[in-house]
């Protein structure tokens, strides 16, 4: 029995140091690889870093021309509504000057026509005249 535990020692000893010494590099090796993934995600999270940070500037760059395009509409709709707001009050201030200008008109026309008629129809020729005429009428048409 003894040469049984022999044997089995003989071929278990050598199993187990190249077990452990397998283990051992293959641990080193798990470790090394951990290091070089690591490194590369830490290059791959620098180059994301430095892309995000472009692609932030750029909207913002997008934005800011939008804002700008977008300014500038809007400023040119004011101007275009200032300028119909200004055709709009001149058209009503030129009809209020034409309303004006009428009533203006027709009471100097009036006032020039009345005023004909009363001075005409104060002068005593003029009086004579008329009630000539009135009375030539009325005979002429009672047969007189």
């Amino acid at each position: 029995m003894v040469e049984f535990f022999k044997t089995l020692a003989i071929a278990t000893i050598p199993a187990i140091i190249t077990g452990v010494l397998s283990f051992l590099v293959a641990h080193r090796n798990a470790i090394s690889q951990i290091k070089i993934v690591k490194e590369n995600n830490k290059h791959e999270i620098d180059r994301l870093m430095e892309q995000h940070k472009i692609d932030i500037d750029s909207l913002k760059e997008k934005y800011r021309l939008e804002a700008e395009e977008k300014e500038r509409e809007h400023n040119r709709k004011l101007e275009v509504m200032q300028k119909e707001f200004e055709y709009k009050l001149g058209q009503q201030e030129s009809e209020v000057q034409n309303e004006l200008t009428a009533g203006v008109m027709k009471e100097a026309f009036s006032g020039l026509v009345g005023g004909m008629f009363a001075s005409a129809l104060n002068n005593s020729e003029v009086q004579k005249q008329m009630t000539d005429s009135i009375t030539n009428a009325f005979k002429k048409r009672n047969g007189e």
